[in-house]
Formats: structure tokens, C-alpha cells, sequence
């Protein structure tokens, strides 16, 4: 007679056998590590029983990766709008920008962010003061006219950024602030892009009295024509890790000082034209100002000079739609599982972006999403309304998952809705089932034939088992 062990949870749990027959057949119990079952049973005074204990399915795994060399495999939805990069993949663009101001208004008191994130706001600024610049318009500032966009922007000294500007002027006076965000009294802390004496400077002073200040070295820009100024911070804390290019040079620097060792954050305004208000307000003309959270490449300076022209345009991430990529040659065969067991994804998605998935097992022929009760039919087209989250598939038990018996592929929609910002994708990693049960070992399984009604099971393996079946031959 063979008899199947009932559900049993717990330690040195017991349970009566005596009156089971060969109808029965319980599965998925559970003995932690180190405890023992206690089973009584029918009385056998041979103690000729054989004793058999499987353990759940054989599981095993297979990922979905996206390195550089991994793009190939995947067919992309228009690769103009996703990269492979890092061992991600994610939408292609220009990353990095905090604000960008084109400075084009021509009346009223607000500066549109065309990030829409931190509009300014113009103070002592009037309608005259909006005029032809570089691109399209500009601010004309000068004595006590500025723009501050609150207290945002509160970049640590060990924080990398790019700052930069088409200015036009003849100041030359000792001390001016172009863009920064940089306290007036007190131990003077923050950033900024400024000058002395007509020369670019960039300016990063500690709360203890410490500070990195980078002037060019002979370079002015108070000639009175637009100049391109953009300079540059790694973050490492040294006047080593500044740049400045003017019009699309990599100036001579001097060192003015090299001693940053304190935080630089405060509470003042992020401005345009002057520092906290009114003080070191030049006299000039402020075009087209960025403020970026990296340092940027040769490249991309170059491309923002424009060979003297300039540009408005940042190639920032697609917020049209959602942009997908598709399993192609990396297509699951699936011909030797029983089901999948679980799936897990590693992705990283900033606010205001979204990943969705579809899901098919059938060679692609139809695209599915879970719709809480079943798997529907859909088209990649819906993939952002309709597919499903990262949250919603690893909640899916291995009943809720459709049967693959011959592929799987995954499509993987990327979406932004502001341009600055992308979702990524890392690795999805597929856990499935083979057919069969697997015996648990000796090791892992002590069995003591006790008596003639008494049977007890140690875990020894050093885990907890699951989904145990044991089968009594008698």
C-alpha cells in the first residue's frame, strides 16, 4: 500500500496515518531546518516498509541580459530611441540636465524652465529688459536686476555639474555672478560661474571657511561680443576636477585656491545675474543658461558651442510614447519546462517614468498582459496603457503563469513624460520548473524507522524544505 504524506506545518508535528488509503495524495509540506516530523502509522512488525521522500520540482533559471553585446539579440521598436549601455538598456538621449532657461520671454515676471521644473521668477526686471540675443531673446541685467529660481539646485562638493551661458558684456569689474547659487554673508558657501576683472572664474567655497577657486589664466570675456562659457566639476573635491571652456576652448586655468574640504550647500537662491539678490549684478546680456548633473564630453560641448552659432536644442529622451524592445534572436525555449515558476526584474524607473511588459508564448503571435484573472490578448501598441509593472508579474504565483511549452519572449516598453529623465532595465531573470520530482538526499533527510507504527524525519540539511511528498510502500 502506498500512502502520501498530508500538509504539515510545523515542528515534531504528528499525524495519524493509520486510516489513510492510496486515495489521498497531499503534497507541499514544509519542515523547517532542523526539526522533525513524528508520523504514526499503520502497524507493520516486519518494519519492511520502504520509505521514499520527494522534494519540490527541479527548479532552474535562465536571465535576460542587456549589455553592449546583448543589443543585437533584441529587436528595438526604433534604435535611434533606446540604447544598449552599462549592461542596461535604456532610451537614448542627452541625460543630465537639472534646468534650462532659453530666456526667450518678452514680458512678465515668469522664466519658463523648459525642463518644466523650476521656472524663475524675474525681480526688478521689466518688459524693456527682454531683448535680441544670441537666440532669439535674452535678459539685459545690470545693477540690481537678477532671476532666482528658489532654493533648488543644492549640489554637494562631491556632486559633478556643468554650468553654462552665452554672455555678452564689458564688465570688468573685480567681482560678477553670472549663474550660481552662492550665500552673501556669513562664511560664503555654494557654486558659481562668474568673473574677475573679465576673466571666467568658477567659484565652490566650503561652510568651513575652505574653497576651490579656477580662474582662466589670461582669457577675458569683456569684449563686448557673445562669448560661449561652460564650465565644468568631477565632484573629486580638487581644482583638478574644473574646466573652463570659452567658445568651445579648453582654456589655461590658474589656481587660485585648491583647499575644498566642507560642505558647500545652503539655503539661498539658485540665480541667474548676481548672488543672493542684488549684490555682484553685471552688466550684460545672459543667453541660453544650463545647469547640468554631470560633467559633459568633449562632444557635447562642442555640439552646444555649435560652431558659433549655439543652439537651443538638447536631444533630451522621447516623451512621445512609450518605446519598446522585443526578444528576437535571445528567445526563450521553453520546450523542456513544466511552468514558470517566477519572475523577477531589475530595473530602476526615476519619477515620472514607467516600464510596462507584454508577454508571449507563442512565437510571438500574440502579446499578452495579465488583467488580474487571466492573461488577455493585446497589441505592442497598448503596451503602455495595457502592459503590465514590475510589481504585478513578480506577484504572479506559478498557477497565474500561462504555460510557455515552446517559447517565451518578453517586450520591455520604456516611457518618460518629462525629457531628462529615463527608466532602465538591467536583467529579468526567469526561475521554471522541469517535469519530475527530485528524491531529497540523504543529507538533507534523515529518516528513522522508529517502530512499527512510528516513523520520524529529521531536516538535516542546514535550510527549510518545501513542498515534501513521501510515499510508504508497505
Amino acid at each position: 500500500m502506498s500512502i502520501i504524506l498530508p500538509n504539515i506545518t510545523g515542528a515534531s508535528a504528528e499525524v495519524d496515518l493509520t486510516s489513510l488509503v492510496t486515495a489521498y495524495n497531499y503534497s507541499g509540506a514544509f519542515l523547517p531546518s532542523g526539526s522533525v516530523w513524528t508520523l504514526t502509522h499503520q502497524e507493520d512488525l516486519a518494519i519492511s516498509r520502504v520509505v521514499q521522500v520527494y522534494k519540490e520540482n527541479v527548479l532552474s533559471d535562465v536571465s535576460l541580459d542587456f549589455d553592449e553585446g546583448d543589443e543585437g539579440s533584441f529587436t528595438q521598436e526604433n534604435s535611434a530611441k533606446t540604447i544598449f549601455s552599462g549592461g542596461s538598456v535604456f532610451l537614448e538621449g542627452t541625460p543630465g540636465r537639472l534646468g534650462h532657461w532659453h530666456l526667450n520671454e518678452v514680458s512678465g515676471l515668469v522664466v519658463v524652465d523648459v525642463l518644466g521644473l523650476h521656472n524663475g521668477t524675474a525681480v526688478n526686471i521689466v518688459d524693456g529688459d527682454w531683448v535680441a540675443g544670441k537666440l532669439n531673446n535674452c535678459i539685459s541685467v545690470t545693477g540690481t536686476k537678477y532671476i532666482q529660481m528658489g532654493n533648488n539646485f543644492s549640489l554637494e562638493r562631491t556632486d559633478p555639474f556643468t554650468i553654462e551661458a552665452w554672455i555678452k558684456t564689458s564688465d570688468a569689474n573685480n567681482y560678477r555672478v553670472y549663474v550660481g547659487k552662492i550665500t552673501q554673508t556669513g562664511t560664503i558657501t555654494g557654486y558659481s560661474l562668474c568673473t574677475k576683472f573679465g576673466k571666467p572664474v568658477v567659484e565652490i567655497r566650503g561652510s568651513g571657511g575652505n574653497a576651490i577657486e579656477v580662474s582662466t589664466s589670461s582669457v577675458t570675456i569683456h569684449n563686448g561680443v557673445w562669448r560661449h562659457v561652460l564650465v565644468t566639476y568631477d565632484g573629486s573635491s580638487t581644482a583638478a576636477g574644473v574646466n573652463i571652456y570659452v567658445d568651445n576652448i579648453a582654456v589655461a586655468m590658474t589656481v587660485v585656491t585648491n583647499t575644498l574640504a566642507s560642505s558647500i550647500i545652503n539655503a539661498s537662491n539658485f540665480q541667474i545675474s548676481g548672488r543672493t539678490g542684488t549684490n555682484y549684478v553685471p552688466a550684460a546680456l545672459i543667453d541660453e543658461v544650463i545647469i547640468w548633473n554631470r560633467v559633459l564630453s568633449i562632444s557635447e560641448i562642442s555640439a552646444r558651442y555649435n560652431a558659433g552659432v549655439g543652439s537651443e536644442t538638447v536631444q533630451g529622451y522621447d516623451i512621445t510614447q512609450a518605446w519598446y524592445v522585443t526578444t528576437n534572436t535571445n528567445q526563450i525555449d521553453t520546450s523542456s519546462w513544466s511552468t514558470i515558476r517566477s519572475m523577477s526584474f531589475t530595473q530602476v524607473t526615476p519619477v515620472s517614468t514607467d516600464i510596462r511588459y507584454l508577454i508571449s508564448c507563442d512565437n510571438k503571435v500574440t502579446w499578452k498582459y495579465w488583467d488580474g484573472l487571466t492573461w488577455t490578448i493585446t497589441t505592442l501598441a497598448n503596451i503602455a496603457t495595457l502592459g503590465n509593472t514590475k510589481t504585478e508579474l513578480e506577484a504572479l504565483t506559478e498557477a497565474n503563469w500561462e504555460s510557455c511549452t515552446n517559447t517565451l519572449d518578453v517586450t520591455i516598453g520604456l516611457k518618460t513624460i518629462i525629457d531628462n529623465a529615463t527608466p532602465t532595465v538591467s536583467q529579468i531573470e526567469i526561475e521554471y520548473c522541469l517535469p519530475g520530482l527530485q528524491r531529497a538526499l540523504d543529507s538533507e533527510l534523515e529518516i528513522l524507522l522508529v517502530s512499527e507504527t512510528l516513523t520520524a524525519f529529521t531536516n538535516v540539511s542546514g535550510t527549510d524544505l518545501y513542498s515534501l511528498r513521501a510515499k510508504f510502500i508497505f
